[in-house]
């Protein structure tokens, strides 16, 4: 079953709620960078963001499993299989600032769309542990098969300062996202390399060139989390 099948199911049980729920095109485009009846547009011809489809999806109730699992085809019954899924706060692209200003606002944290991830390895840990993420640059894109290019999405495992420095040192492939003290630097998907040039020193690294690395120093750091699960970016 093709990928643009599962996602017009997607959008049909999108269109179903919003006629059982009688919520306008502008109520659904609320939380989005675009208008309501761009919205519609977008929806009549089946050319929907990624993104834009799981900012709806929250905003209905709907946990929507399929965007989040890829090996997953059909859209599956929240009540029946909630025990295999994780629902996660999701920061897309236009809500990084918001969420880091106001960080550690537990309000600000149940206001943000959700999107379900399979929990299979997960079962160990509460939700609470986890963020979604949208790749907002190209800071962790050299061209390579390890890149993360604009508009992938991430999900994040919440980890110690301490645990950030010995992941990063039993595997150089794993990516991080750290939540800087700085606005400056703010919310930053990364690498942690390690140099010894007369002594130790950390660095917070990334794959383009072009975006300037910077030590790292852990007292900067409010909250780490390393990358555990990936969806590549694609549209409708």
């Amino acid at each position: 079953m093709p990928d643009n099948f599962r996602k017009k199911k997607v959008i049909e049980l999108i269109l179903a709620q919003k006629k059982l729920q009688s919520l306008s095109w502008n109520e659904l485009a609320s939380n989005l960078p675009i208008s309501g009846d761009s919205l519609r547009i977008a929806f009549a011809r089946e050319k929907v963001k990624l993104s834009h489809l799981i900012t709806t999806c929250g905003i209905l109730g709907i946990e929507n499993h399929n965007l989040a699992n890829t090996e997953n085809l059909e859209i599956l019954n929240k009540n029946a299989l909630a025990s295999k899924y994780v629902s996660v706060p999701f920061i897309n692209r236009y809500s990084y600032k918001n969420y880091y200003t106001n960080m550690g606002d537990i309000y600000a944290l149940n206001s943000l769309p959700r999107i379900s991830w399979y929990a299979e390895n997960l079962s160990s840990m509460v939700a609470s542990d986890f963020l979604s993420l949208e790749v907002k640059n190209q800071c962790m894109n050299d061209g390579s098969i390890q890149s993360l290019i604009k508009f992938d999405l991430l999900l994040l495992q919440k980890i110690s300062k301490e645990a950030l420095i010995s992941e990063a040192f039993e595997n150089s492939k794993t990516n991080f996202v750290i939540m800087h003290n700085s606005p400056d630097i703010g919310i930053q998907i990364c690498k942690i390399v390690f140099e010894t040039n007369g002594k130790p020193c950390n660095y917070v690294s990334f794959l383009n060139n072009e975006c300037e690395r910077f030590r790292l120093i852990l007292n900067d750091i409010s909250h780490c989390y390393k990358v555990i699960r990936l969806i590549r970016n694609s549209t409708l």
